[in-house]
């Protein structure tokens, strides 16, 4: 009985020794030394905003091109006996270059709302237009006896097309005092500023 008796307190003392490790007090711990002397430490890198490039689409330049100012100055009806043809109406077609590129090539046409046949005047072309000169044409178109004529002046230059029309062309006599103004027809006049 004296063994079991040593077996029960040696038990006892290993169940209670861990416990009573806990109870007798802190560890010590290490001591820490707080210095006011500077510390290096690592610099960091200051960001700085970099400007960034918008691409700012290219506006696109216009080309040169010409620029027809069209008149229709003065228009009369007539007889054209020498073309054995009957009724026709006569305009007096004033072509400017006001654009910023000279033009060549250039076909002014007279149309007629009761056009008859092909008169062999009713077209003309100018070879050369320079900016700032104009020419005035006498151009030509068969119209129907009788019918109350409206005229339209076409102006063609490679893919640019411009138009002036009149509604009537009543007068049987050409307005003197407009061709005395004129000045002389199928010439390159510059345009008066």
């Amino acid at each position: 009985m004296k063994t079991i008796r040593r077996l029960l307190m040696l038990a006892l003392i290993l169940i209670l020794l861990p416990a009573c490790a806990e109870k007798t007090g802190p560890t010590p711990r290490p001591t820490i030394y707080v210095s006011n002397m500077p510390t290096a430490s690592a610099a960091l890198p200051t960001l700085t905003p970099i400007p960034t490039r918008t691409p700012i689409p290219p506006t696109p330049t216009p080309l040169p091109r010409p620029k027809f100012n069209i008149l229709i100055r003065s228009c009369d009806t007539g007889v054209d006996i020498f073309s054995q043809l009957g009724e026709v109406t006569n305009a007096y077609v004033t072509v400017q270059n006001v654009g910023n590129a000279e033009a060549a090539d250039v076909v002014v046409t007279l149309l007629a709302n009761d056009e008859d046949k092909a008169h062999p005047d009713k077209s003309y072309t100018i070879q050369y237009l320079p900016v700032g000169y104009q020419m005035t044409l006498k151009l030509t178109v068969d119209t129907q006896n009788g019918v109350d004529t409206r005229i339209t002046a076409e102006v063609r230059a490679g893919d640019l097309t411009e138009t002036a029309e009149k509604a009537s062309c009543p007068e049987w006599r050409p307005d003197k005092t407009f061709f005395e103004g004129m000045g002389e027809l199928f010439t390159l006049i510059k345009i008066n500023p």
